[in-house]
């Protein structure tokens, strides 16, 4: 519910420039639902996001930077 808040507040301010650090973490499937249909928006408007996830997403994003383990 928390997570679902901090989106719907992110909606209404609009920054240029958002960082997600593991959006998807704790959503149920309408949660996720709902979180792509945000990163698609987004997309649209231009907006830059910066998302940090362990888990893949099944949105493509415009450029993406992947990390091995250290």
């Amino acid at each position: 519910m928390k997570r679902r808040l901090s989106l719907a507040i992110t909606e209404v301010i609009r920054p240029y420039c958002l960082l997600l650090d593991e959006p998807s973490f704790g959503l149920d499937t309408k949660g996720n639902t709902i979180l792509e249909e945000y990163i698609l928006k987004a997309r649209e408007r231009k907006q830059i996001l910066f998302v940090v996830n362990h888990q893949s997403m099944s949105i493509n994003f415009d450029k993406t930077l992947e990390f091995g383990e250290s």
